[in-house]
């Protein structure tokens, strides 16, 4: 036969698989794929759902926390305009009771002394005008008992006087009872929103005058009655009784 004929035979290696006497084929370890499990779409939008919930809490909790802030503002800022407003009405009170007091004195202290303006004029010891004419003029003008006692002599005897200028109670001092040319009073801010300023004297029949200048310049009244009227309406009322 000729070699072109004969067929070449291909000689495969041979695998002999062998098995432990003692295995078995239950024994044979047995690879299972698991399955992957995938989560329902309504557990997943359910999912989502809690997460967006949650956040909306916080948005919320914010919210209540800027409102909680800005009522505990206001109320702070309340409660100090309420003490502030407190304050000055003590403010006023404690100075209307101090000038109250003053003016009580004062005319409790008044004597018969006539006395003599810058232009030589004699004028009553005590006066009194519900309206203001001269720059220097008051209300109430009066010799008043000085710190030096009860001598009666001029060095212990002081000129005051209260007048109501444009909303403002002023005490007017004079530096003598008998003025030379030219001079006036000192004037000093007493109490500033003052509405009103009344006056009312009471002469020896019993009669209450709104005006006080006698005749003879010598005269004091029996007694001296005052109302002065706040700018918010309040009155305050005072009686003082003449020696």
């Amino acid at each position: 036969m000729p070699d072109s004929a004969v067929s070449k035979s291909v000689f495969l290696p041979t695998i002999r698989l062998t098995m432990p006497r003692h295995a078995s084929l239950a024994t044979l370890p047995v690879f299972v794929k698991k399955p992957v499990l995938s989560r329902p779409r309504g557990q997943v939008a359910a999912s989502h759902a809690q997460s967006g919930f949650t956040l909306l809490e916080l948005l919320v909790a914010l919210i209540v926390f800027a409102v909680m802030s800005a009522v505990a503002y206001s109320g702070l800022n309340q409660i100090f305009a309420v003490r502030e407003r407190i304050e000055a009405e003590n403010r006023k009170w404690r100075e209307l009771t101090l000038v109250l007091g003053r003016m009580e004195e004062d005319i409790a202290q008044a004597v018969s002394r006539p006395v003599r303006d810058s232009f030589g004029t004699l004028r009553a010891p005590l006066l009194g005008h519900p309206q203001l004419v001269g720059t220097d003029d008051a209300n109430l003008s009066l010799v008043r008992m000085g710190a030096g006692g009860s001598t009666g002599v001029a060095a212990d005897l002081t000129r005051v006087g209260y007048r109501l200028r444009e909303g403002r109670l002023e005490l007017l001092l004079w530096p003598a009872l008998d003025l030379p040319p030219r001079t006036g009073p000192n004037v000093h801010v007493l109490l500033n929103d003052i509405k009103a300023f009344e006056l009312a004297f009471l002469n020896e029949q019993g009669v209450w005058e709104n005006k006080w200048e006698p005749a003879d310049n010598k005269a004091l009244p029996r007694a001296v009655q005052w109302v002065l009227t706040l700018s918010g309406g309040e009155k305050v009322r005072r009686l003082v009784a003449l020696p």
